[in-house]
């Protein structure tokens, strides 16, 4: 089982998933460019980043957890690229699937702005969770809650200055593709 197959069943608590605190240039493969942005999720009206995870052009990831400020810095094949899918933990691991957010993946770096998820979910303890595999499948059969996500351009030289202290690179050149607003 992949590390993105664990976080599509919420065990992204298990330390599969990264932070963009763990990324490193050296893992960005010739097909690949690197796509940077932020990312943050207000779970029925409290900041939630820190009990998430967002993963990019699969329910399967790449997914990298969140940090206090929603940073992501994630090395993804270039081409059509997507914020798919967001996973929090409230007390059962919650989940909501992504369509729409698409975003360009070319060589080097990417800027796909900056993305509010504002998510209504009555949340608590799932009754699946009881049920193993069984369960989860059961679970990820359909979104928790609802959700009305924004991208709006935001502060890219504040994550650039991030990912260039990260990467101990200077004079980045980014290209911009800020994403859709998804559904």
């Amino acid at each position: 089982m992949t590390c993105g197959t664990l976080v599509a069943w919420g065990l992204f608590s298990l330390g599969c998933a990264t932070t963009y605190k763990d990324f490193k240039t050296e893992s960005v493969k010739p097909t690949d460019g690197v796509a940077i942005g932020k990312v943050n999720i207000i779970y029925n009206g409290k900041n939630l980043n820190e009990k998430c995870a967002v993963c990019l052009n699969s329910i399967n990831g790449p997914c990298q957890s969140l940090t206090r400020e929603g940073l992501v810095f994630k090395n993804i094949p270039k081409g059509e690229a997507s914020i798919r899918r967001v996973a929090c933990k409230d007390i059962s691991m919650q989940h909501y699937n992504i369509q729409g957010a698409n975003f360009k993946v070319l060589e080097g770096v990417n800027y796909f702005g900056h993305v509010d998820i504002h998510w209504e979910n009555k949340g608590g303890f799932k009754a699946s969770d009881m049920f193993g595999a069984i369960g989860a499948i059961v679970s990820e059969s359909k979104n928790d809650g609802k959700i009305r996500m924004s991208v709006r351009e935001g502060d890219l030289l504040e994550i650039l200055r991030t990912y260039e202290t990260q990467t101990k690179q200077v004079g980045t050149k980014v290209t911009k593709s800020v994403a859709s607003s998804g559904r």
